[in-house]
Formats: structure tokens, sequence, C-alpha cells
């Protein structure tokens, strides 16, 4: 299996028996350090970045069987990392943040303020879930994965400028739909 797999077949390879740890080996060689770095922007320490991303492989591997494709493999695995981050917080409760009084060097008034980020993240979920198919891609691939228009002008054989103007819609709907709610 080489690396131009398409994320489809693996789904479909990993369906089969005789073809599935090897199917799913790809896909983790494939979307662990994207994974790892999608992480990082929620937890602070390694440690709890790899235990966290141990935890999302084995759903993957649970759910993987029964994924029928109505997301990109990746808006699947991204939704996941997402949702662990989350249970990460909820279970470390790290929800309080100290602010400094701006007038003394002391910590005067000591305020705590709940981060809520199971909403922040079920709302940019469910903003997310609304794009279209091809928005969501170029929206997944641009913002989450990081890559550039010329890279994913390659992997999607779509022009970078049809890849900016789907980027620009995807982010406006986002907004939209993130201010309406």
């Amino acid at each position: 299996m080489n690396k131009t797999t398409d994320d489809k077949e693996l789904v479909q390879q990993f369906q089969q028996a005789a073809t599935q740890k090897t199917a799913f080996e790809t896909i983790v060689r494939k979307y662990s350090r994207i994974l790892f770095a999608h992480l990082a922007k929620y937890i602070q320490h390694q440690e709890d970045i790899e235990d966290t991303l141990q935890v999302v492989w084995i759903k993957v591997w649970r759910g993987l069987e029964s994924f029928r494709g109505e997301s990109l493999l990746s808006t699947w695995l991204f939704t996941i990392t997402t949702r662990e981050a989350y249970n990460f917080y909820r279970k470390k409760k790290v929800v309080s943040v100290e602010l400094e009084n701006e007038s003394t060097s002391y910590l005067s008034d000591k305020t705590d303020y709940t981060l809520d980020s199971k909403q922040i993240i079920e709302k940019l979920q469910n903003a997310i879930d609304t794009l279209p198919d091809k928005q969501k891609e170029v929206f997944v691939m641009r913002y989450f994965e990081e890559k550039t228009y010329e890279e994913m002008s390659r992997q999607t054989g779509t022009s970078e400028g049809a890849l900016k103007a789907s980027y620009h819609h995807a982010v406006k709907k986002i907004e939209d739909f993130i201010k309406g709610n």
C-alpha cells in the first residue's frame, strides 16, 4: 500500500478482515502528526497529548468498521479528536484563569472565569457540519491541517484560486453560524 492511497480505499480495506490491520496502520501513520498538532492547540503537556491521542486511536479502531463515509475521513478524525480534547478538559477540570490587576503587580481581585470549551467546540463543529463537502474539506485542510493552497491544489486537483474562494466562503459561513447561535 503506497502513501497515495485514498482515504475511501483505506476505509474499505479496514472493513475487510484480511487488510484491516495494514489499513489502520496506514491511517495512523497518515494522520498522527496532524492530530497531535490539533490536540496541541488545546492541551499543553506532551504526555497528555499522547495519552489523548491514544484514546482517539482506540475510538477510531472501534468506530471505523461502521464509518459510512457521509463525511471525509479527516473530518471524522478531527471530530473525534476535538471531542477527546474536550473530554480531557472535562476530566482535568481545567477551567479557571486568574487575571492580574493592571495597576499593581499583585493579584488583588482574583476572578475565576469558566471557559466552556464544550460549547465552543460544539459550536465550531456544528458550524463545520453545515458546510458543503468541498468547503468542509478545504476548511479542514487549511485551518486544522494548516496546508498551503499550493499543497491543497496538488492534493485535490483544484486551482488555488478556487480553493481560496472555497475557504473564504467556509469561514464566512462559520462566522455567520456562530454569530447567529
